[in-house]
């Protein structure tokens, strides 16, 4: 089974008011392999958008990061959704899950093999939330995409 893709027309407004120029959602299976297979969806869609590589780096790493969360601690369905325009790339990861609380960064151990994702997102997402409610949990991580090579970030 492979993930489904579908774009709608309704977007959120950005802060400031001006609207996102693209977007798109992918449905996603509940599987261990729906990280790697929100990656492949992402970056194809980050090249036809002209995102500088190293903002299409970090978002597949975010995007890697929550949809991995989303399969292991939500429910279905799990949804992926990428805005993109006037300097902003927003991810969001929305699954059926509803816990009691929002998910928080935990604290690993050196030697512990999981428990720094959200730590992770937190560093490298220029604003980070995750909200619950009765229809479940969303996370959304936003980036800014007016720095880059291609997408005018200054080379370090």
């Amino acid at each position: 089974m492979s993930l489904t893709r579908r774009t709608t027309a309704a977007v959120p407004e950005p802060e400031d008011g001006a609207r996102y120029t693209d977007h798109a959602v992918w449905h996603l299976p509940t599987r261990t392999d729906a990280a790697a297979l929100a990656r492949r969806a992402v970056r194809s869609h980050l090249r036809r958008w002209q995102v500088g590589e190293p903002t299409a780096d970090v978002a597949e790493l975010l995007v890697s990061e929550l949809v991995a969360n989303a399969v292991q601690h939500g429910a279905p369905p799990i949804v992926l959704r990428l805005d993109h325009g006037h300097g902003t790339l927003s991810i969001t990861v929305h699954d059926g899950g509803k816990p009691a609380t929002a998910p928080r960064p935990a604290s690993a151990s050196r030697t512990a093999e999981r428990g720094r994702g959200l730590h992770l997102i937190s560093a490298l997402a220029d604003a980070f939330a995750v909200t619950c409610d009765r229809r479940g949990t969303s996370a959304q991580a936003c980036l800014g995409t007016a720095y880059g090579a291609s997408d005018g970030r200054a080379a370090a």
